[in-house]
């Protein structure tokens, strides 16, 4: 089962929510954020499961996003059913790359196909 995972956003200031689907139960999952933006559309970087890693600056967000301990809502989290909705947060205008991966037991399992998404 591939996850998916949604960032949507109402209305420009409005708040965000995350949500992922097609989750299963008790796995373990991090949802990746990149600033770097494919210039072949998302899903189409160099990087792991497709996302663009190019300056240092983000190569070192996407490191601290891994680092970051189950319970780091929305970024690690065990799913608890198999639809999962986090937030509503604030956030400034951005856009970026987002992904789901399976990483129960420290084995890279499935994964959603990048999305890109703009917060205004």
């Amino acid at each position: 089962v591939r996850p998916s995972i949604l960032v949507d956003q109402s209305g420009p200031g409005a708040p965000v929510t995350v949500t992922n689907e097609n989750l299963l139960p008790g796995r373990e999952y991090y949802n990746l954020l990149s600033f770097d933006l494919c210039p072949g559309g998302p899903g189409t970087g160099p990087g792991p499961f497709g996302l663009c890693i190019v300056t240092n600056a983000n190569l070192t967000v996407l490191t601290d996003q891994l680092a970051l301990p189950v319970g780091a809502d929305p970024f690690h989290f065990v799913a608890t059913s198999a639809t999962q909705v986090f937030g509503p947060y604030t956030l400034g205008p951005l856009v970026a790359e987002a992904i789901c991966i399976d990483v129960t037991g420290g084995v890279l399992g499935p994964a959603s196909p990048v999305v890109l998404f703009q917060v205004q």
